[in-house]
């Protein structure tokens, strides 16, 4: 069952998900381990998302 932590959007919400970040191949790769049409972030969950990314850009 799906897990609506901020409230369900909209019809088409699938609710929560997860994502892991890694580099391969000097490039950042976001696997969300499923097929998303679209993605939407509060703004505190968009910052850390922001920071993880900055983060792995320093790394390349």
């Amino acid at each position: 069952m799906a897990e609506y932590p901020d409230g369900k959007l909209n019809k088409d919400d699938l609710g929560a998900w997860g994502a892991t970040v890694y580099i391969e191949k000097g490039r950042v790769v976001i696997d969300f381990g499923k097929n998303l049409s679209w993605v939407a972030l509060e703004k505190n969950t968009l910052r850390i998302l922001i920071d993880i990314l900055e983060g792995k850009y320093k790394q390349l």
